[in-house]
């Protein structure tokens, strides 16, 4: 009896230690094999893709989502370490590198909560047509297949091609542009946000600038203005598909609007007055940077830079060679048809190339 109790007793202790070491085995593989371990810019990067799914990323992080709700919340203010490593410090210099990917910019457009989704526009290639077509950010999804409810989130990422802050082009997967992460030595996105007013303002200068250089070239007369109108005309042909390019440059080039040099009536219709192309752009710069003081606008709106296929270049006009009227106008087309402008532009200054090359043109005949 006695052996038979402590045989039993026995048992009972060596069945208790065994359950306990099994149970303290269970609970350390049950514990998050990071939570004592700071979360690097993977981790945070990951968390921020798929932070509609906490248990989850919680459980491949190794972690405990009390632990990724926490961090998540750093994850949204500005201020924080994390926030800055994960979309960059503006007061950090810009380096050029390799193009941020499309699905970069769509996980900071939705979760950046300084950016509102519903300035944003995506460009993306059809599956069945060759035609860019641009969609609202936070557009319904109601053509591509799956559980995704969002349209730009549900279209494969090698079919986006462009994002627009409002009008302005901030991506572009061709032009290698990256104005939202700065990847390639652009701005960053909150510099685009602050500074959207003043590039809305240069954009209508430098729209102005355009119509009233092709103004004084086709006439500075009512004709002009019927001129300038069936000239929109055929750049709205183009744009729709019914004229090619090549179609468009012919026309524009012909004695009907701009002429072989593009330039239409400008130099004479100038020199009229006894000035020249250049002073006289410089004078409507002047006139335009008077009007816009008087409305207490900062300095910098004012700045006049040569713009080259709608881009910056930081240069300020002077006493430059203008670009041709036809190709300056064409060049005012909005951000919205990048590819239709760069097209055009790249075709115009092809076709002037040729004309000037040619060997009765006068820059063919300077002695030297």
């Amino acid at each position: 009896m006695v052996a038979s109790a402590v045989g039993c007793h026995t048992g009972v202790l060596v069945g208790s230690t065994s359950h306990r070491l099994a149970l303290r085995a269970h609970l350390c593989a049950c514990m998050p094999r990071h939570v004592h371990e700071p979360y690097s810019a993977e981790d945070d990067a990951f968390l921020w893709a798929h932070q509609d799914d906490i248990d989850v990323v919680a459980e491949a992080l190794g972690r405990g989502t009390k632990s990724c709700t926490s961090r998540l919340e750093r994850l949204r203010n500005p201020r924080s370490e994390g926030y800055q490593r994960l979309f960059g410090d503006d007061d950090e210099p810009l380096k050029s590198g390799g193009l941020r990917p499309a699905r970069d910019c769509l996980q900071r457009i939705k979760h950046d909560p300084l950016l509102s989704a519903k300035d944003f526009v995506v460009g993306y290639r059809d599956r069945f047509e060759a035609t860019l077509r641009r969609v609202p950010f936070d557009a319904p999804n109601r053509s591509v297949r799956g559980n995704e409810r969002q349209m730009v989130l549900a279209l494969p990422e090698h079919r986006i091609e462009s994002f627009w802050f409002k009008s302005r082009l901030v991506w572009h997967k061709r032009l290698r542009i990256d104005d939202i992460f700065g990847s390639r030595g652009g701005l960053r996105i909150h510099q685009v946000v602050n500074d959207y007013v003043g590039w809305e303002r240069e954009t209508s200068r430098r729209l102005g600038q355009a119509r009233r250089r092709a103004w004084v070239a086709l006439g500075s007369s009512k004709t002009a203005d019927h001129t300038l109108l069936a000239f929109k005309k055929e750049l709205m042909d183009v744009r729709d598909g019914r004229t090619s390019v090549e179609a468009f440059v012919d026309v524009s080039l012909s004695d009907d609007f701009f002429g072989v040099d593009g330039n239409g009536n400008e130099a004479a219709a100038v020199a009229e007055r006894g000035e020249t192309v250049q002073t006289q752009l410089v004078a409507w710069e002047r006139s335009a940077a008077a009007s816009v003081a008087a409305r207490s606008i900062e300095d910098s709106v004012f700045e006049s830079r040569m713009i080259e296929g709608g881009r910056r270049t930081g240069s300020v006009l002077s006493l430059q060679v203008p670009s041709p009227v036809v190709v300056d106008l064409v060049r005012t087309l909005p951000d919205s048809h990048v590819d239709l402008r760069d097209a055009l532009v790249a075709a115009l200054q092809d076709r002037l190339a040729c004309y000037m090359c040619q060997p009765g043109h006068p820059a063919n005949n300077i002695e030297h």
